[in-house]
């Protein structure tokens, strides 16, 4: 594929984007003519800060200049013997700073990053985000895209997680541990869901849940407001009710398991001083 893209456009891209996100690489590589493979010795990647959405201004603005593709055949070439001849033996990552969105990942390395059989490595990962601690190994086919990832993560403050990764605020606090093994497909989040398979394993000590969590919101709500039993017997007792610290826990354990685009709550359980939850399903 041949890319086109004129100097002043190249400077634009380099002076909005690469200026603010340094990225250094030092490797040593070989070609093996006899199999025409490209080995790749070793490969170390470090940055003091990378802006993963200013990255990403990059790439739309290249597919501009990019050709469109060929017309696809009628009849499709079979690609299950196919093979990427790129080789690294070894590699590691040392970035001090990412940013995309309102998430920060602080100090984030990988010990072990390797590509053999199709397959990209990168093992022993740690970083700091949302006051915790994150380990993980990925796996990543480079020829179907499939994505897997075991990860474990502890010290984390649930309140920061849940505000900055998803906006929502008053939703759950309290100190959170994981462990999660999932595979999936990478490409469009509806590819994404449907090809999702896996579990996460959790748990939250001395926490609070959002209004939800509070018993006077469980009881009042619709379907139970409505029925004869609540009206007839215990309406007015409920209504009239105070309470007190009904959505604070001491502890909030969870399994939830992933497949065929289908989240199964195996079971989410709370235990305080005066309410305790036990919620699940599909």
């Amino acid at each position: 594929m041949l890319l086109l893209i004129s100097a002043k456009t190249l400077l634009m891209l380099i002076n909005t984007v690469i200026l603010k996100t340094i990225i250094q690489l030092q490797t040593n590589m070989q070609i093996i003519q006899h199999t025409r493979d490209f080995v790749i010795n070793n490969l170390s990647v470090s940055s003091k800060n990378i802006d993963l959405d200013k990255l990403m201004v990059i790439a739309e603005r290249l597919t501009k200049f990019t050709p469109p593709a060929p017309k696809k055949p009628k009849k499709q070439v079979q690609t299950t013997n196919a093979n990427i001849p790129l080789y690294l033996k070894s590699g590691s990552v040392d970035i001090k700073n990412i940013k995309t969105g309102n998430i920060v990942v602080k100090n984030l390395t990988a010990r072990k990053m390797s590509i053999r059989r199709n397959k990209f490595y990168l093992d022993d990962i740690k970083a700091g985000v949302f006051d915790g601690i994150v380990k993980a190994n990925v796996i990543v086919n480079l020829i179907n895209s499939e994505i897997k990832l075991k990860s474990t993560g502890e010290k984390i403050n649930a309140d920061k997680m849940v505000v900055q990764a998803a906006n929502m605020k008053d939703t759950l606090s309290g100190t959170l541990k994981y462990k999660t093994e999932l595979s999936f497909v990478g490409g469009t989040p509806e590819q994404t869901m449907k090809s999702l398979k896996g579990y996460v394993d959790f748990e939250i000590l001395k926490g609070q849940l959002g209004p939800f969590g509070k018993i006077e919101n469980l009881i009042l709500s619709e379907n139970i407001r409505e029925s004869a039993v609540f009206s007839n017997v215990i309406g007015d007792v409920i209504k009239n009710m105070a309470t007190i610290n009904t959505s604070h826990f001491d502890k909030m354990t969870s399994k939830i398991t992933f497949r065929n685009g289908i989240m199964n709550i195996g079971s989410i359980a709370t235990e305080g001083d005066c309410l305790s939850l036990l919620i699940f399903g599909k």
